[in-house]
Order: C-alpha cells, then sequence, then structure tokens
C-alpha cells in the first residue's frame, strides 16, 4: 500500500454515469447505439496513521490554533472558563465528573490486567479467555469515557482549546485520509493540494456540492481522527473496534 501505513480502512462506493453499446430494433432491423448505464465502483478508503514527523507538524498546528484564538480572537481556555465558575459549581455537575474519572480509572486499571496476563509466555486456554472478557470490557468503558469526553466538551466548545482541538482533528482528517480506486496503483490522498489551504478549499468543495463519496467519508474519517485525537491507539484491530463501536 504505497509508502503509508494504515491504521483503519473501509470501503465506499463511487457510482459513475458510462455508455456502453446496444442494439435496437427499428423497422425489423438491428441498429447499433449507445445507451447510458450507472455503474458502481469500490473505493477504498484509508485512514493512515501518523508518524512521528506527523505528529510533531500537528502539536505544532494545534499550538499556533490556541495562540491565534487566545491573542488575536480573545477567547477564553479551558482553565479560565473553569476559574471564572468554579464558585457556582462548575460548568460540568458533579455526577458528570465523578462518572468520568470512575470510567477513566477503570480503563487504566483494565490495561494494566490485560499486560500482566500477556507477559505470560505460556498462556492456559483459561487465560486467553480471560484477555477476551477484558478486552471488551475496555471497550465498553473507552467508548463511555468518549461519550462523556464529547458531552463535557460541548459545554465548552467556545473556548480556545476546543477550538483548537477541533481544527486540528479537521487537520488530521485533511492530511490522514487516503482513498484508492481500483485502477490506482497506490493510494492518494483524498483531499487534494499542495499544502493545508488548498485542502481546506478542496474539503469546502466537496461538502458544499454535496459530494457523494465524502459523504460516505466523512463520518467514519471523523470519527478515526477524533480517536487518534484522544487514544493514539496504535493497533488497527483495536483502533477498528473503537472507530466502530463509536456513536455520532
Amino acid at each position: 500500500m504505497a509508502e503509508i501505513k494504515a491504521l483503519y480502512e473501509f470501503t465506499v462506493t463511487e457510482k459513475t454515469e458510462k455508455e456502453v453499446p446496444s442494439t435496437i430494433i427499428v423497422d425489423e432491423k438491428e441498429v447499433k447505439t449507445l445507451k447510458t448505464e450507472i455503474t458502481e465502483s469500490p473505493i477504498k478508503v484509508f485512514f493512515k496513521k501518523p508518524s512521528r514527523r506527523d505528529s510533531e507538524d500537528g502539536e505544532l498546528f494545534y499550538a499556533k490554533k490556541m495562540n491565534e484564538f487566545v491573542n488575536k480572537h480573545g477567547l477564553m481556555t479551558r482553565a479560565m472558563l473553569y476559574n471564572k465558575y468554579k464558585d457556582s459549581g462548575g460548568l460540568v455537575s458533579e455526577e458528570t465528573i465523578k462518572e468520568l474519572v470512575k470510567v477513566n480509572g477503570r480503563l487504566t486499571e483494565l490495561q494494566e490486567q490485560i499486560a500482566l496476563i500477556k507477559a505470560s509466555k505460556k498462556k492456559t486456554a483459561k487465560q486467553k479467555d480471560k484477555i477476551k472478557e477484558l478486552e471488551d470490557e475496555y471497550m465498553v468503558h473507552q467508548a463511555k469515557f468518549i461519550e462523556l469526553e464529547q458531552y463535557k466538551n460541548s459545554l465548552m466548545e467556545n473556548t480556545a482549546d476546543e477550538k483548537a482541538v477541533n481544527e486540528y482533528i479537521r487537520w488530521l482528517a485533511l492530511n490522514m485520509t487516503y482513498i484508492q480506486r481500483e485502477d490506482d496503483e497506490q493510494p492518494v490522498q483524498y483531499f487534494a493540494g499542495a499544502d493545508l489551504e488548498a485542502k481546506m478549499e478542496d474539503y469546502y468543495l466537496k461538502e458544499d456540492s454535496s459530494d457523494e463519496i465524502y459523504a460516505q467519508v466523512s463520518g467514519p474519517i471523523g470519527k478515526a481522527s477524533a480517536i487518534w485525537y484522544m487514544f493514539k491507539e496504535s493497533d488497527t484491530a483495536k483502533f477498528k473496534e473503537m472507530v466502530e463501536k463509536t456513536n455520532g
């Protein structure tokens, strides 16, 4: 697959009109003509695993956006907003915070238990079943953690942090999304352009034109970008499960 390492992949369908030879009968004679048929072709879509260079570029982009939102647009950071509302109980309910801490704590416990069992060189059938049981529970708690984080973040959507995060997640989507049609020798970037500005133009063009491929790509890629931002999960099987179990 070219020179990219796919962390997540899926397939979408492209419909195209194609003229094909046809024969009709006119006055009892065969007449060759062309007719239009709609054909469906599969397109593979890949979310590239960000390299170390990609991660460094992304961190610089995030820092730049944070600076812009605070100093140029005058937005508050999360810390500033928390301080503003701390005397009135905060933006997020105590129950939500407790649940978030509880879920995060259980995730840590599960990680440690899974790592401990996997460290055993010769695993019994019972240990293998236990690993599967713990990993299933981990996925459930991970999905819950994402939902709670999304709820918490929705309350702070106008902070510099949240806007910078959204910009960074879109940066990931623009730079890590690749597609490959049946006739392509290798994957190519889905959003065309030599730099971020050009990719943004292509992004807006696809979004505003109701592009049918974009409609199939945007949802899964958006979730993949957000999950990479939150968890940096590098195992392809786990990453795929996380994307496909995440609501929204």
